[in-house]
């Protein structure tokens, strides 16, 4: 799927002509740039022999039309991030380790980090780390799995459709 241009040109002038704010944005004022979940699950998985501290975790999250699945076992990044689609009429997956064949492996070429959370049919990933005060983050098609946008933000402000697209104000990391 090709990017449109008028959701590519609004994110970057805006990204970079925003003033610049000292506070960064908290997870909860973070949590409302996105749609919430239908149902948010978070499992605990088995604690590594080798590394007892970590708390690993499987986490699904459903939307209308997908699932997203993040397999976090405790070290920088998540070992597995997934989208999964969700058919019309379709029950609801299973929250499980195990992928389906439906299931869309993001790769690690691709991306590594963490779930963030959805706008639409967009799918957003953050860095495993930040640098420079900000974190870089990845915009992703849920359809196809593919990443349509990334780079790095200081303070986001928001997160809208706009027509075929999406728009994003934010203070850039440079």
């Amino acid at each position: 799927m090709r990017l449109p241009i008028c959701w590519m040109f609004p994110a970057l002038v805006l990204a970079s002509f925003l003033p610049c704010f000292a506070d960064t944005l908290s997870a909860e004022a973070a949590a409302g740039l996105f749609d919430k979940p239908t149902k948010l699950m978070q499992l605990p998985l088995p604690a590594d022999p080798a590394n007892p501290d970590t708390k690993a975790q499987l986490t699904c999250a459903y939307y209308a039309h997908f699932m997203i699945k993040e397999i976090d076992l405790g070290e920088l990044g998540a070992q597995q991030l997934s989208i999964l689609p969700i058919a019309t009429g379709q029950a609801r997956p299973a929250c499980r380790t195990e992928n389906s064949v439906e299931e869309k492996v993001i790769s690690a070429e691709d991306w590594s980090g963490y779930f963030w959370g959805v706008k639409g049919r967009y799918v957003f990933f953050s860095a495993d780390d930040g640098w420079n005060g900000g974190i870089g983050f990845a915009v992703f098609n849920a359809e196809e799995a593919s990443r349509l946008f990334e780079d790095a933000a200081k303070t986001w402000h928001s997160v809208k459709l706009s027509g075929d697209g999406l728009m994003l104000r934010y203070q850039r990391v440079f």
